[in-house]
């Protein structure tokens, strides 16, 4: 490549020149381009196939337009610019609007990226050899460098090189190739207020432009160099979208693979504390039968100092039940991630399971009151008990959790015709009809309308919704108009097919999580 110099001094030689100095005059006159000698990593490269150039057709002649169609083509062009998302698009919008007032080989852009790199985009009216390729980039680096940008890596620059493919050719029209650079009008591309590329419009001929037709290219110039910087601009915001889509999944990786790990060593301490406290909670029911029949005011203070024990390892026990719940919903929701989990399916009474929950509830629940209301004659359900119970047992936290004032929840068991239905209903602060559709959402924390904030994980809905559905149940949640608080109810199939006896465990039925 000639050094900056001699091409500057090139330039010099060339305002005399009649052709170039009548073709654009608000730009600086452009020298012929001499047959650089050309770079030698270049020779390694095969030569570009017809296949690599925009083909368009040609048009053979110079075109005055009217004021009318100037304005006409203007906002034409303005309107493809405006649809294009790549630089492609944007150079093959100018190309085309160009060859109607002028004759033009092809329009190239040099951009160099935020990283450094440089890119190199083609679009020509036909295939463009390598020698007109190699003049083309070696005067944009020149244009390029006398506007502050560093010389190009030509190794990498090949690498990015792109000639867009616009339409078939039409070989009894074209010519069969561009291979001499006469030309070259150069117009520089902004970014963020400093240069960041050239687009050039090449071609073979150097034909004189009419005088009037200057001010519409120079607009043409001036709203491609635009929407160059605005297909950058979507093109960096696609790639930034794509990294926060990557980023948001890895967290979600790492959100399920930290909940598995403290859910597995959460519960290995969990199995010594409840086997402990219930062996506790047997002492004192022993210690209460044998001195229940004597009524002296000494075993009486050692009945009620028992009865206080009793108490206390009842809270205990009914604490860990519900550490345990939420242990079971982490380890559920991991493996719902995985596609692994697996529900069991056991023929129990659900009132009885809906009882047991509630009074193990309310041993810790000292502020709320827990009332529970079936009308239902016969309740037994083939379902995985354990779940369903942990179900209900988080329903009613969540209950008492949005309900600081203390109150009552009411917990009811209907049989319909086809199908059990439970509802939980509290007193609380309620939940805004616009995160209703929201609540069964992974890690979705309701905002309560109050001023406290309550805390949370926010999986409990979510491994609910999960888990009915593996039973082909379902299950929502109702606003209270009049009054505060708000209403979540499941609902079973009453006819599911039960376990087969000879299996003794149950049968399992898995799925993935949609």
């Amino acid at each position: 490549m000639q050094n900056l110099d001699a091409l500057s001094h090139s330039l010099d030689c060339s305002q005399s020149e009649p052709e170039a100095s009548a073709l654009l005059p608000m730009f600086p006159p452009l020298a012929p381009v001499p047959p650089p000698p050309f770079h030698p990593a270049r020779n390694t490269h095969p030569q570009p196939t017809r296949d690599q150039a925009t083909l368009l057709a040609p048009s053979s002649y110079t075109q005055t337009l009217s004021a009318p169609e100037q304005v006409r083509l203007i906002r034409e062009t303005v309107q493809a610019f405006a649809a294009a998302t790549r630089p492609q698009e944007v150079l093959q919008a100018l190309l085309s609007s160009l060859k109607r007032i002028h004759h033009f080989t092809a329009c190239s852009v040099l951009l160099r990226e935020e990283a450094g790199q440089y890119e190199f985009y083609a679009a020509a009216q036909y295939a463009l050899s390598e020698r007109f390729l190699e003049e083309t980039i070696k005067r944009l680096e020149h244009e390029g460098m006398l506007h502050g940008l560093p010389p190009v890596e030509r190794a990498s620059l090949i690498q990015s090189q792109v000639v867009d493919v616009l339409e078939k050719r039409q070989s009894h029209l074209l010519p069969a190739s561009a291979e001499h650079l006469e030309f070259l009008l150069v117009h520089p591309l902004a970014r963020y207020g400093t240069c960041a590329g050239v687009l050039g419009i090449a071609g073979e001929h150097a034909e004189k432009a009419p005088a009037e037709q200057a001010e519409l290219l120079a607009v043409l110039l001036d709203a491609a160099a635009a929407a160059l910087e605005h297909a950058h601009l979507m093109q960096a915001q696609q790639r930034l979208w794509e990294e926060v889509h990557t980023e948001r999944q890895q967290i979600e990786q790492w959100k399920d693979q930290f909940l598995s790990t403290v859910s597995h060593e959460l519960r290995t301490p969990l199995t010594p504390i409840k086997g402990f406290t219930q062996h506790l909670l047997r002492r004192t029911e022993r210690k209460l039968a044998e001195i229940g029949s004597q009524g002296s005011d000494e075993q009486a203070k050692q009945i009620s100092s028992i009865k206080y024990e009793q108490r206390s390892l009842e809270i205990i026990q009914s604490e860990a039940e519900h550490l345990e719940r939420l242990v079971n919903t982490l380890l559920d929701v991991s493996m719902l991630q995985r596609g692994k989990l697996r529900v069991q399916l056991h023929c129990f009474d659900l009132a009885e399971l809906i009882e047991q929950t509630v009074r193990s509830v309310q041993l810790s629940a000292e502020q709320h009151e827990i009332t529970l209301c079936h009308m239902a004659e016969k309740t037994m359900l083939c379902a995985d008990r354990e779940r369903l119970r942990s179900i209900l047992g988080n329903l009613l936290e969540n209950a008492m959790k949005y309900s600081p004032e203390g109150g009552v929840v009411e917990v009811s068991l209907l049989a319909r015709d086809e199908e059990y239905l439970v509802t939980v209903s509290d007193q609380g602060e309620g939940i805004p009809s616009e995160q209703i559709e929201h609540l069964f959402e992974r890690f979705h924390q309701p905002i309560s309308p109050g001023a406290q904030h309550v805390d949370g994980i926010g999986v409990s809905l979510y491994h609910a919704q999960a888990i009915l559905q593996l039973h082909g149940g379902r299950i929502w949640a109702e606003r209270h108009e009049q009054e505060a608080g708000v209403t979540f109810a499941f609902a079973l199939p009453r006819q599911l097919t039960p376990p087969d006896e000879q299996q003794g465990s149950g049968s399992a039925v898995s799925s993935r999580a949609s």
